[in-house]
């Protein structure tokens, strides 16, 4: 990330961009069946959701629930995935990707990879 505020803030926006696309085109979609899962990306503090029942998937969501299935990640490192720089399983290895939850983790995992397979 730049050190410069207004250039965090346009490669913060960029990204913004780049992920309300990326959940629109998840949207549109058929529903993959997997676990509905509440993403926070860390740096902008911007919740999505992932297979949600209702819409499919959206940017802007509603906080997760204490209990919910939830990936954490930094938007520069959604980006990274997004291009492709970077797979989920390196990211959860080096701990930029983390999940929380009660429900299954290796699940919740791979609905976020097949989601990112949506990228372009």
């Amino acid at each position: 990330m730049p050190k410069d505020n207004s250039a965090r803030y346009a490669a913060l926006y960029v990204i913004r961009l780049r992920a309300v696309a990326h959940m629109r085109r998840l949207a549109a979609r058929a529903l993959s069946g997997g676990p509905e899962l509440a993403v926070l990306l860390t740096q902008s503090g911007a919740w999505m959701r992932i297979n949600d029942p209702r819409t499919g998937a959206r940017y802007h969501a509603s906080p997760a629930a204490e209990t919910e299935l939830t990936v954490l990640v930094p938007d520069t490192v959604y980006a990274a995935l997004l291009d492709g720089e970077l797979t989920v399983q390196r990211a959860t290895e080096l701990g930029l990707l983390r999940v929380y939850g009660t429900e299954n983790r290796d699940a919740a995992i791979h609905a976020f990879a097949d989601a990112l397979s949506i990228s372009g």
